[in-house]
């Protein structure tokens, strides 16, 4: 066990009695248990990511349906052009 600071707390009677519980259940103390707790709460959280944004170009509504050999075909075209 790590040595650590003693201190008193006042602490809701119910959460004594599940911290108890825990402790019995998992083969640890109670300290244990609240430390752990404290940890898990003490956390830091992760800053929440930013939403994706997808640049697309053109008017959003109009709609574009093209099917595999269309798209086969303009690669072509590309290749072709990029070659002269």
């Amino acid at each position: 066990m790590i040595a650590g600071m003693r201190t008193t707390l006042v602490l809701d009677d119910r959460l004594v009695r599940e911290a108890k519980r825990r402790a019995a259940d998992t083969g640890s103390t109670l300290s244990e248990v609240v430390n752990d707790a404290l940890r898990e709460a003490l956390r830091p959280t992760p800053k929440p990511s930013l939403p994706f944004r997808m640049i697309t170009y053109g008017d959003p509504r109009e709609t574009l349906t093209l099917t595999p050999e269309d798209i086969k075909e303009m690669e072509l075209q590309d290749d072709t052009e990029s070659l002269r």
